[in-house]
């Protein structure tokens, strides 16, 4: 696939298209492309991750307060590990080690576990955000290119700032949630939609999400922010200048990087989840497309573009994929549907045209379309009364009508079909009371016929 070479004043079109470029060779000469790590073989990977670092559960942190207990790798004898009579020092050599809380003295510098640790929990909780956010690693692992927040409205309030990058001010608000319970909406972090040259990218850009406490979701990200927040205390006056997740190894930035980040992923895929880790070509978008591919599935369009921080409709026009169980999904409903084509119909409804027929569509799914008659919408004038005398008092432009404001239209008694035997034919004055459907006065008998009265047959003979 060729790209085209763009002139630079276009701006952020080559920009686009350089990076998009880049991107096909890289992928064209790894053999590979962005595979879609899906939220809950994340979350498992996470879960995984957690248990084999020996953490103890999320209410064993709130239990004990940073500011008077440390987290300590112990050892402790093992259960099974007691001495044999045959080898004394069998019992010395089976010692586990696992994770307590222990009391700080009084005055003492607070302890830390291995920055191996501390640096999983960082990347873990990371990945979990690239995940719910629908970010790419680039996004919240900025590296050396921290930019601390700061207002992000000028100084004479005439425009807004692009968003800074997140900090522990948002990692602090998201694990204080552990606690209180409350959900809140934080600010989207800063993305290349917040510079967009798009009105609608950086009106998407500047739209809030929402976050809330979910304990059995192993993606929640105020259980992992708590945790982390745990491990790596920070203080209050300086969270503002720190990034949300702060590089701890002796090669780090002030944040993590996204190289950090990817090649984290892709250990910890490889030993907690091998057959992933055969299947995917991770990169720091995996799990950015995993979350639009589910959410294709279960959000509207418009409700997908506010995911994320992409462009426009970038999120489910690239993001977004098909999926095995979907694309089975579609084939087993293609069983069931029977249905017609409007270009199949259109002989139909044109010979349907021509003789006063109409093609009628089936209300349920499985019937086919029916060829029916056009009923009138008035019933058929007697064989005895005059046709244009009964097409005028039909319409309402004789005295006949004026005088007989209460008989019934044609259609009405046509409705009701009132039994009256074909043979039998009765005459009826103008009065009220003997019309058809009335009941006759007892003193009136039947008249006969004169030139103004009408004659009803009920039903009409056929003609």
């Amino acid at each position: 696939m060729l790209v085209p070479r763009l002139d630079k004043r276009l701006g952020i079109l080559h920009v686009w298209m350089t990076d998009f470029e880049r991107q096909m060779i890289t992928e064209e000469i790894s053999g590979h492309r962005r595979d879609a790590l899906m939220p809950s073989h994340l979350g498992e990977v996470i879960s995984r991750e957690l248990k084999f670092l020996k953490l103890p559960h999320l209410s064993e942190f709130v239990a004990h307060p940073r500011e008077h207990f440390d987290l300590l790798y112990v050892e402790s004898p093992d259960d099974e590990g007691e001495d044999s009579p045959d080898d004394p020092e069998q019992g010395d050599n089976n010692r586990t080690t696992t994770l307590q809380f222990v009391r700080r003295e009084p005055g003492a510098l607070p302890r830390q576990l291995p920055v191996g640790v501390l640096h999983s929990i960082t990347c873990a909780a990371a990945m979990a955000t690239c995940s719910k956010g629908c970010y790419r690693g680039g996004n919240i692992a900025v590296g050396g290119d921290f930019i601390p927040s700061g207002p992000t409205v000028t100084a004479d309030s005439s425009s807004l700032r692009p968003c800074s990058h997140w900090t522990r001010q948002q990692a602090a608000a998201m694990a204080d949630m552990v606690r209180s319970g409350n959900r809140i909406a934080l600010p989207k972090p800063r993305t290349k939609g917040s510079t967009n040259k798009s009105s609608k990218a950086r009106k998407l850009a500047r739209m809030p999400q929402a976050f809330e406490h979910a304990p059995d979701d192993p993606l929640d990200l105020p259980t992992l922010f708590y945790i982390m927040c745990w491990l790596i205390p920070v203080k209050q006056v300086d969270w503002a200048s720190t990034p949300v997740f702060k590089g701890v190894l002796s090669t780090s930035a002030s944040s993590i990087s996204t190289d950090e980040l990817t090649l984290w992923i892709r250990t910890k895929l490889e030993q907690h989840h091998p057959c992933l880790a055969k299947l995917l070509h991770v990169t720091q978008y995996s799990a950015r497309i995993g979350m639009a591919t589910v959410l294709a599935l279960v959000a509207t369009p418009e409700e997908l573009d506010v995911f994320g921080a992409w462009a426009s409709d970038i999120g489910r026009t690239v993001y977004a994929r098909m999926t095995a169980e979907r694309s089975l999904q579609i084939m087993r409903a293609t069983m069931k549907i029977q249905d017609v084509t409007l270009e199949s119909l259109e002989p139909s409804v044109f010979a349907a045209s021509t003789r006063n027929e109409v093609v009628t569509l089936p209300t349920a799914s499985g019937n086919m379309p029916q060829v029916s008659a056009i009923r009138p919408l008035y019933a058929p004038a007697p064989i005895d009364v005059d046709q244009k005398t009964y097409d005028s008092w039909s319409a309402g432009a004789t005295s006949e009508a004026v005088v007989q404001d209460n008989v019934q239209s044609p259609a009405t008694v046509r409705a009701l079909q009132l039994p009256v035997p074909t043979a039998t034919r009765k005459t009826y004055s103008r009065d009220s009371s003997l019309l058809p459907g009335a009941t006759p006065h007892p003193d009136l008998n039947p008249v006969p016929r004169q030139k103004s009265k009408i004659t009803h047959f009920w039903p009409p003979a056929p003609r």
